[in-house]
């Protein structure tokens, strides 16, 4: 047996950074001809590259070279590899988003080559959720290839190559490539030494050579270097592929070592960088999932067309600003214009389709029930839902009142129109409703009456200058400062922070990803000369502003309180002038031993509570012992548009923003005069969600999923129309018997038979019991272990497991 290098001959093809989109459709086109040539120059060279979305963009723009691109592939000249539709940040993205990579990114491979990838490819992302190896084996994938982190920044992770375990047990065989993807020149001559060193009888590598990240790929140069160095006895040296070099791992018997983690940390800085280009992720994604669902209800109710190529097109410009440079807000600053249209353009579809959808239902539903002007109250989660809703309707007169299906009188109160350009003719309203999961239900706005009966329990809601509660709550603040200074649960009689809640400004003078920064610890100032004002006061929603300084920047947080949450929402403006900063949000919760929870792509984790900058989805958690009765409670945070936190011993950080330059690698004295441009300046806004609870983050009572979910994707109002329909007053078209279980997708199959049904374990339990799915009238039953993510093909005659492709199991 004898050393070997597999020589991987790529191009690393950044679509979008320290360029626009349309240099890189032209880099990539001269780079695949230029790949093409070296093919018919070399007889055993073989290229490597990856991106569906490229692909895609060479078949648009160059129908000649996409053709020889075809032909080179059955020849096997030229290899396909990752079967996503970009290299995304891997950190960022939604599970759902994630998915949808793969969905559509081997189904095009299947359909223009005929193959999907077996390996998937990241190579220049920076960092890995752990969730990541479900997704790739049940897209086909068995292999993943990345490079960040590497050894010096996580030294954790066990050799070049290993197995990587998710928190399900999916496993794939990982290679960290050594050094760099792009080896050219006197570096690839340095590297190859290095590499054979590190190259082992028992441990073969891969050396991944080609001009990168612009283009170019592999050179004529470094091809007759290789074939130089195939002469040689020691070490053997192979043109190749990925894929021949895992299978040589697998006959050679290797038994990788097993690593159960994730793959961080690289780039800190990434998961706060550019809060717009964020904040438009989150909303198109959520958009997205839901706009599919009311549009899969409204084919199966109202007989409308399923647009799902619409659809498609929505994800797939989701999926491009997916792209690691993009989402992770390193690329220079005219590039986010165009990200911009792209989210733009798919929130219009899911605006469109969302909206179409709903109404085409609407159409369907009888609502000649009571008198007055009809409300439709829309749930996009398939849990059922009693929450405050708000709308504005076109009302002249004394402001309405609400009344159900039976005629009751429903909680509600009135407030000015958003404009109030024209007095008079609309009036805003906001009642609580309670919808079934995944499904509407019908209210009435009526006149009203002078003997109208009052509901049942006026609920104890005020609110004054610093302060507001509830019959669950009851939130203080600082008068000087505005910081939060109680939380207290009037329930179990806890106090939930330790200290004051303040928004603080921390040093930042790393760069545009902070590299070699794991931690955002050096306070410079906080926010404060609080302002307050009452903006709401009444028997169903309080709401008070709080507005803060600090220098040139202000923050306005309005806090709102409804009768009978238990929660305190935050729906925040910060005007933001500051350079080499970032702020946090803090919450320093009061328990000991502390343990921090947060949500990833489709799963969650648990970290140390050390003060490291983390990526999370929406919601972060800190659980332990509260020292007043020694009982399990904690506190979840849940946002709409963040991703990056830290957690020291129990105190919850949430990063707001970071003001880098952009696209700055290396970080450096700037000058008065120096034409940088900075981030995140200017107004934002973003929302959380406070909420504490007894026991763990998943409980009867409480569940931190569904709380962040029920944020981010809200209840809909919209006024209808009195009409006779086939619908009654209320409905659900899909639900789960396990809370645990959430239902994420509901959509028509790609291939136009059935409907597609997606679901997945939030707890990270093994569930005794199968768990029963209702879903357009099918009704069927499935077993979940923790943190896995099931996909059903539902059709008039069967009901089939099948993969995030949507082939179906054997």
């Amino acid at each position: 047996m004898q050393k070997q290098i597999f020589a991987v001959g790529n191009a690393h093809l950044d679509p979008v950074w320290l360029w626009p989109w349309g240099e890189g459709l032209q880099a990539a086109r001269a780079t695949f001809r230029s790949a093409l040539d070296r093919i018919a120059e070399h007889d055993e060279f073989v290229f490597t590259c990856a991106g569906a979305g490229i692909y895609q963009w060479i078949e648009k723009t160059d129908p000649q070279l996409f053709r020889d691109i075809q032909t080179a592939v059955a020849e096997e000249r030229w290899y396909l590899i990752g079967g996503w539709w970009l290299q995304p940040d891997c950190n960022i993205p939604g599970g759902e988003g994630f998915v949808r990579h793969s969905l559509y990114g081997q189904r095009y491979l299947l359909e223009k080559f005929g193959r999907i990838a077996t390996i998937g490819y990241n190579v220049d992302s920076f960092g890995h959720a752990w969730t990541l190896p479900q997704i790739l084996v049940k897209s086909g994938m068995d292999s993943y290839v990345f490079m960040r982190p590497g050894p010096h920044e996580n030294p954790e992770i066990p050799g070049r190559l290993f197995t990587w375990q998710g928190p399900d047990g999916s496993a794939v065989t990982a290679f960290q490539i050594p050094y760099q993807y792009n080896l050219e020149g006197e570096i690839l001559h340095q590297r190859f030494t290095e590499i054979a060193e590190e190259c082992t009888e028992t441990q073969p590598m891969m050396l991944f050579y080609g001009v990168g990240n612009h283009g170019g790929g592999p050179t004529k140069a470094s091809i007759s270097f290789l074939d130089e160095k195939r002469g040689e006895e020691e070490p053997a040296v192979h043109f190749a592929t990925p894929r021949q070099y895992f299978d040589a791992v697998r006959d050679m018997e290797i038994t990788p070592s097993v690593y159960k983690n994730e793959l961080q940390h690289h780039a800190s800085g990434c998961y706060a960088a550019h809060s717009k280009i964020k904040r438009d992720n989150r909303k198109a994604e959520t958009a997205l999932e839901s706009a599919e669902k009311w549009a899969t209800i409204a084919a199966h109710t109202a007989g409308t067309a399923y647009p799902g190529a619409e659809i498609a097109k929505g994800w797939q410009a989701v999926l491009f600003n997916h792209f690691h440079d993009i989402l992770a807000g390193t690329s220079i600053a005219s590039a986010y214009a165009q990200a911009a249209n792209l989210h733009g353009y798919a929130l219009q579809i899911a605006d469109e389709v969302g909206e179409f959808s709903r109404q085409a239902i609407a159409s369907q539903v009888d609502t000649t029930g009571q008198d007055g002007v009809p409300l439709i109250v829309w749930n996009p989660t398939a849990w059922p839902r009693r929450e405050l809703v708000h709308t504005e309707l076109q009302w002249k007169g004394d402001a309405p009142e609400i009344i159900d299906s039976t005629g009751q009188l429903v909680l509600s109160q009135s407030m000015p129109p958003e404009a109030a350009v024209k007095p008079g003719g609309r009036v805003g309203v906001t009642f609580t409703a309670d919808v079934p999961a995944l499904g509407y239900r019908v209210y009435w706005a009526v006149r009203p009456k002078q003997e109208s009966p009052a509901p049942a329990a006026l609920p104890q809601l005020r609110v004054w200058e610093t302060g507001m509660e509830n019959e669950f709550l009851k939130v203080e603040f600082d008068a000087r400062s505005g910081a939060l200074i109680s939380l207290f649960d009037k329930s179990s009689g806890r106090e939930l922070l330790s200290a004051p809640a303040a928004a603080l400004v921390i040093r930042d003078d790393s760069d545009t990803w902070s590299h070699g920064v794991f931690s955002f610890r050096d306070e410079v100032g906080s926010f404060d000369q609080a302002e307050f004002r009452i903006m709401e006061s009444g028997p169903v929603r309080a709401r008070l502003r709080v507005t803060t300084r600090y220098q040139q920047s202000s923050l306005r947080q309005d806090f709102i309180l409804g009768a009978g949450q238990r929660y305190l929402d935050c729906r925040a403006v910060i005007d933001w002038h500051g350079k080499h900063q970032l702020v946090k949000l803090s919450w320093p919760v009061d328990v000991a031993n502390p343990e921090a929870t947060y949500e990833i792509p489709y799963g969650h984790i648990q970290r140390p509570c050390d003060g490291e900058e983390e990526p999370a989805q929406r919601w972060v958690d800190v659980t332990g012992v509260h020292p007043s009765d020694g009982q399990t409670c904690g506190l979840t945070v849940a946002n709409d548009c963040k991703y990056s936190f830290d957690i020291k011993d129990s105190e919850i950080r949430m990063t707001v923003l970071r003001s880098p330059g952009y696209a700055h690698h290396v970080p450096r004295e700037l000058a008065p005069d120096d034409p940088v441009e900075f981030i995140d300046q200017g107004e934002q806004e973003f929302a959380y969600r406070l909420a504490g609870h007894s026991g763990g983050w998943q409980s009867e009572e409480f569940s931190a999923p569904a709380c962040a979910a029920d944020l981010n994707s809200g209840l809909k109002v919209r006024e209808d129309y009195r009409h006779s329909g086939s619908l009654p007053v209320q409905s659900s078209f899909a639900s789960v018997s396990d809370p645990r279980i959430h239902l994420t997708v509901l959509k028509q199959a790609e291939e136009g038979r059935g409907l597609v049904v997606r679901a997945w374990e939030t707890s990270g339990q093994d569930l005794t019991e199968p768990v029963a799915i209702s879903a357009m009238g099918r009704k069927f039953t499935a077993k979940f272990t923790g943190h896995t993510v099931k996909t059903f093909l539902v059709t008039e005659s069967s009901i089939a497991e099948t993969d995030l492709l949507e082939r179906v199991q054997d």
